[in-house]
């Protein structure tokens, strides 16, 4: 399996100050074969501004393309926040540029996010948050084309405020995520696998789920990130989740040019 990283940000995004060229050291350090940097974008983040300099942010990657060409594949991508309430404008910017690949990710439900303001956690239950969330992502898998790859389906773990946040599935999570799946499948959309909370095995549980039943409705796009914003990588982490992804029947990682599927 091709050794790959298809989620990264630099201090292109609003919330990582790193820079582009430590990443791609790392990435061939670690015998990587190809890489996608995909910054942020979102159009309504309480707090923060979640801008892109589009010509700023292409003029490196060509700099850094040319540079690094011959030891490792460099692409340019984004993550761009599905926000219903901005259906036109994320469409809109979305095709301003010739990106190799664009995930799709929410992190706003109706202008409350969940990393830095965890009211959204307030007077919910694990279960009526998660449903909350995983509604709000079938909504928007729903809504949008302007992706190819639905990012990290845990998010929401990542920041909830309770004593043990990672996913239980009884069967109305399980109905909901089985239907995300459905319409990715459809689409011909692929599933991140998210490496960031891949240190309790909790979350290879969830993502063995999410992998089984993508296949089993006809899925065949796998796309894999560590969600970096920083250069450095957990290598146990990588290496569990390309564990995964082959042993739920998946032989290779998608890639994407010019927003096209590669060849695998």
């Amino acid at each position: 399996m091709k050794k790959v990283d298809y989620h990264m940000h630099t201090y292109f995004s609003a919330d990582s100050e790193e820079q582009p060229e430590n990443h791609i050291e790392t990435a061939i350090k670690l015998g990587f074969d190809e890489i996608c940097f995909t910054e942020h974008r979102d159009f309504d983040y309480p707090g923060l501004a979640f801008d892109l300099d589009v010509d700023a942010y292409y003029t490196k990657i060509k700099t850094l393309q040319a540079q690094y060409g011959k030891k490792i594949k460099i692409k340019w991508g984004l993550e761009i926040g599905l926000d219903l309430n901005y259906r036109s404008a994320i469409a809109a910017f979305v095709e301003q540029a010739p990106f190799d690949f664009v995930i799709g990710s929410i992190h706003v439900i109706n202008h409350e996010e969940f990393f830095e303001t965890t009211s959204f956690f307030d007077h919910k239950t694990k279960l009526e948050a998660y449903q909350i969330y995983f509604d709000e992502a079938l909504k928007c898998v729903k809504m949008f084309d302007c992706f190819e790859s639905l990012g990290h389906l845990d998010y929401i773990v990542r920041y909830a405020t309770y004593d043990n946040n990672f996913v239980d599935l009884p069967s109305s999570l399980q109905s909901t995520l089985d239907e995300i799946l459905k319409v990715l499948v459809q689409k011909n959309k692929a599933l991140e696998v998210n490496t960031r909370l891949f240190n309790d095995p909790r979350t290879l549980d969830f993502y063995g789920y999410l992998l089984d039943q993508y296949r089993a409705f006809g899925g065949r796009l796998v796309t894999l990130g560590t969600d970096s914003h920083i250069a450095k990588r957990d290598e146990k982490a990588l290496d569990s989740a390309f564990e995964l992804i082959q042993q739920k029947g998946f032989s290779a990682c998608a890639c994407y040019t010019k927003r096209q599927l590669d060849d695998f």
